[in-house]
């Protein structure tokens, strides 16, 4: 599947695509008239790419049963079909947003989601006020690419189920999600932290000047209960499943973050301490990096942010006014959470030697499981953890500036550590 690009985004027609979808939804239609409709906006849709370009072109020319057999189904297509329509219409209209502040700073957007700045930046890597207007329009475009693959997403769906797979609710696919949310999260309905603190998100009025994700990294990846392909009943067989899903590839290999197919567990519908350590870490993405965050000595979870002694990014970034977790502290909430031991309030460094006293195993990077733990650095003096996150990516709470955020894993000097079966 093409990658889906800001160029696809301005490619998407409204009109062809309501089209196609006036003859699916309705009632009286039948199933040549709609193979027929395909056929004739075929030439129009020839350059759309994505998930939705890949489902619209497999689908060109297929045919279904009169759709008038089930008028609870025909709704429904409907439903699906207003509603990625007016998603796809708010999208076009930011990225237009988004290009004309671009072309006002002589800025290009790439086909890979990045404001380029040009020559525009020449000298000017201390102007605040140029960084944080760039940082800002990158953050927009970021939060636009997202918005755009669940549209692309929604819509390859509704144009599955108009010829026939797969059937809607009626709000469209049905959730996959159905365990109960027990493990702390920054979202809206997520059960509080122990230390009853909300943390600053990408985006929140908190978040000043504005957080940046990594490039090659992404804060969007999806959690849900089942791995892709995997139907079956929970407990051991859906963990054999997520373990086979992440480790396509091993830890010797550093992998691609792509957020358009990649998913991660959801830490409430696994029992492997692995796999919901790291359900737990990227339940977490979006959470601001706060320095010294998550080091309360009585809880575990998100904490009001310190300076650095000396200026640095967690000045340049305000972390004495963020809510949120250093890259320890992410850690330790996870492990606490997905482990059940509380590898308590120090840093990585004191980490290491708690992990030492429980027999955690060291393990090489062919051996990384999901959920295994990474510190970098000299032994005995490690600067920074992250967590496995399998096919060679990690978790992290990277650095000042950047939200939790999943990336590709890192292979200067480390140790890894399995901790549990």
């Amino acid at each position: 599947m093409a990658p889906l690009t800001p160029d696809d985004v301005k490619r998407w027609d409204l009109s062809a695509i309501r089209q196609v979808f006036e003859v699916a939804t309705d009632r009286a239609g039948t199933l040549q008239r709609l193979g027929d409709n395909l056929q004739d906006v075929k030439g129009m849709l020839s350059q759309w790419n994505g998930e939705g370009g890949e489902a619209f072109h497999a689908d060109l020319g297929k045919v279904r049963a009169d759709i008038d057999a089930d008028g609870h189904e025909s709704a429904r297509v409907a439903t699906a079909v207003a509603q990625s329509e007016e998603d796809i219409r708010q999208c076009k209209a930011k990225l237009d947003d988004i290009e004309e502040t671009a072309h006002a700073n002589h800025w290009t957007i790439t086909p890979d989601w990045r404001i380029d700045i040009g020559d525009t930046g020449r000298g000017r890597d201390r102007d605040l006020q140029f960084i944080t207007a760039w940082q800002t329009l990158q953050a927009d475009l970021d939060n636009l690419k997202v918005r755009a693959h669940a549209a692309d997403h929604e819509l390859a769906n509704a144009i599955r189920a108009a010829v026939g797979e797969p059937p809607l609710d009626a709000t469209g696919p049905p959730p996959q999600q159905t365990s109960p949310d027990t493990v702390p999260g920054p979202h809206k309905g997520d059960p509080p932290y122990g230390t009853g603190l909300t943390p600053t998100l990408a985006g929140d009025p908190g978040d000043q000047p504005p957080m940046h994700v990594a490039t090659g990294s992404s804060d969007q990846i999806t959690l849900q209960d089942n791995p892709p392909g995997y139907n079956g009943p929970p407990g051991i067989e859906r963990d054999r499943a997520w373990q086979a899903y992440l480790s396509q590839q091993n830890g010797s290999t550093t992998g691609q973050v792509d957020p358009t197919t990649l998913v991660l567990p959801n830490p409430d519908a696994v029992s492997d301490p692995g796999l919901k350590t790291l359900g737990a870490a990227a339940k977490q993405q979006g959470v601001t990096y706060a320095w010294g965050g998550g080091h309360d000595p009585k809880a575990p979870g998100v904490t009001r942010g310190h300076l650095n002694d000396s200026p640095d990014r967690s000045w340049q970034y305000n972390d004495n006014n963020r809510t949120g977790f250093d890259c320890s502290g992410l850690v330790r909430f996870a492990t606490t959470e997905g482990q059940g031991f509380d590898m308590g309030s120090g840093n990585t460094v004191a980490q290491e030697t708690a992990l030492s006293a429980r027999g955690a195993t060291v393990v090489p990077d062919s051996a990384l499981k999901p959920g295994d733990l990474i510190y970098f650095g000299p032994p005995g003096d490690s600067e920074h953890v992250a967590i496995y996150a399998g096919n060679g990516l990690l978790i992290q709470a990277a650095e000042s500036g950047e939200p939790v955020e999943v990336s590709p894993l890192r292979h200067d000097q480390h140790r890894n550590y399995h901790v549990g079966s």
